[in-house]
């Protein structure tokens, strides 16, 4: 009986044993930025992808967990690519992300062998994606280096100078893109939208050179058409926020909205960012509650009960500004009913509960 079972025995444990062996993982490289460029310069002269991260950022995190461990993913960048995972705030990651630019995260930066960026992706992107885009980077379709030579050949193409000042802005900032952006209004064969465009890269600039958002405002008077309209009026919205000039922010913010309502272009998530913003400033309270219930009112049928919930808290926050605790509560209750295994509901109202009378601070 024991040899009849040992047989069976003996290829189980073949089979599975097979069944051990580890599932490939991304090619990222054990050591720093140095010793990563001198084995791209070893390994065929191959590009150096550096992605900058942080311990906090969410979409991170998401790559790590979607896009990294996925097997086409894998098998490109391990047969193209050296990869290197730094933490932009800690150690040299510092200056790392300082010498390239980086101001977001996750940044992809790729660098030749001579440790010059040819070009990065901002941002998560999901594994099908990430392969093109990975793709597109090797091959040397629009890179830097490549949108500069077409330039170099067409260099009264307003097209190709949008293109090239887009990838050097992106890569060193609008200071460095901005001798594109400023010849592109001299062309006779750019078009409006293109003129638009170049114009609102120099108000821009404008506004950093004289610490002053009043560029932009004379772009929205001079360009009532401009598609760039709405971006102007974030580039005003930001400049008061990095200023902390909190009244100068709801000011400008309010304007927005009324510039998107004037255009038929309001929306709940416009209704409810400006809200939340407001309850952040501690301004505008009484008109942030009229809009976020527009913003309700706008949202499509069948109404997903996640997005609702989330439009409801900002109300209720808004409401616990405003010092109406009891409706803040109430408005909380429903999204606890909505989303009732959502413990961010569940601290807020407990939050609102506990502050009693007490006039919530701005």
């Amino acid at each position: 009986m024991m040899r009849r079972i040992m047989v069976p025995l003996m290829v189980l444990v073949l089979v599975f044993g097979n069944c051990t062996k580890e599932a490939p993982t991304f090619p990222w490289n054990e050591g720093g930025y140095d010793a990563a460029l001198s084995k791209a310069k070893a390994d065929g002269d191959k590009l150096l992808m550096v992605e900058f991260s942080t311990d906090w950022c969410s979409w991170c995190k998401r790559l790590a967990k979607d896009t990294w461990p996925d097997a086409a993913v894998i098998a490109y960048a391990s047969e193209n690519l050296i990869a290197l995972e730094v933490d932009a705030e800690k150690g040299d990651g510092i200056e790392l992300a300082k010498k390239f630019h980086v101001g977001g995260f996750p940044t992809m930066v790729f660098v030749n062998t001579a440790g010059e960026e040819i070009d990065r992706i901002p941002g998560y992107l999901p594994a099908d994606q990430m392969v093109l885009e990975l793709t597109r980077i090797v091959n040397g379709t629009d890179t830097y280096p490549a949108l500069k030579a077409k330039v170099e050949n067409n260099p009264n193409d307003p097209a190709l100078l949008i293109q090239l000042a887009s990838k050097v802005e992106d890569m060193s900032g609008l200071s460095a893109a901005i001798d594109f952006w400023v010849k592109v209004p001299t062309l006779a064969n750019s078009t409006v939208d293109q003129i638009f465009q170049a114009n609102f890269k120099i108000a821009q600039m404008k506004v950093a050179e004289a610490g002053s958002p009043l560029p932009l405002r004379e772009y929205i008077r001079m360009n009532a058409d401009s598609p760039f309209i709405p971006e102007a009026y974030n580039g005003i919205s930001g400049f008061y926020r990095k200023a902390k000039d909190a009244d100068g922010e709801a000011s400008a913010l309010n304007e927005y909205v009324a510039f998107m309502e004037s255009k038929n272009s309001a929306s709940t998530q416009l209704y409810n960012g400006y809200a939340w913003r407001m309850t952040e400033l501690g301004k505008n309270l009484e008109d942030a509650l009229k809009k976020v219930d527009l913003g309700l009112k706008l949202m499509a049928e069948p109404i997903d009960s996640t997005a609702q919930a989330q439009v409801l808290d900002t109300k209720a926050e808004v409401l616990w500004k405003l010092g109406r605790i009891d409706d803040a509560v109430q408005v909380m209750e429903r999204c606890i009913a909505m989303q009732p295994n959502d413990e961010y509901y569940l601290k807020q109202k407990a939050k609102f509960l506990s502050s009693g009378d007490t006039q919530p601070a701005s």
